[in-house]
């Protein structure tokens, strides 16, 4: 039976980033989940000062509503399972469950991300990543292992 202190040496070596970041204060500062160029905060601050407020709240949203399903310990685990040699194809396909939800939810992220910078209106734009509770897989670390 494989237990989660053998997955630990492997992480490190393994496991592509988390999809969660911690972000500080500054705006220039976020990780933008996908590599699209977005123009600066300055630029679009100085077009309309709240377009970038936005852009920090979908983004920090985002990130805190997948982490709460999945932290990014859970995350690291799922993503070392997933890669590990002999992990077995029915796991490998209850993990694809969990990427299909996180990318159906990015869709609508980079969906709304898009509104926001291209709206005249910006603060109208509004965003429910909750819709997203009925289809989350709910697959846990523990139901994984003890495959």
């Amino acid at each position: 039976m494989r237990t989660i202190n053998n997955l630990w040496p492997r992480i490190n070596n393994l496991v592509p980033s988390p999809i969660c970041r911690t972000f500080g204060d500054d705006y220039d500062s976020i990780i933008w989940l996908d590599d699209r160029p977005m123009p600066t905060a300055n630029e679009l601050e100085a077009e309309n000062p709240y377009r970038g407020e936005l852009l920090k709240k979908i983004n920090a949203d985002v990130n805190t509503y997948i982490c709460t399903h999945y932290d990014l310990g859970t995350q690291a685990s799922l993503q070392s399972i997933y890669v590990m040699d002999g992990t077995p194809a029915e796991v490998k396909t209850t993990l694809l469950g969990v990427w299909s939800w996180i990318g159906s939810m990015l869709v609508y992220y980079y969906a709304k991300k898009t509104e926001i910078t291209e709206s005249e209106t910006p603060e109208t734009v509004t965003w429910d990543f909750t819709q997203f509770d009925a289809t989350d897989p709910e697959v846990s670390l523990q139901t994984l292992i003890s495959r």
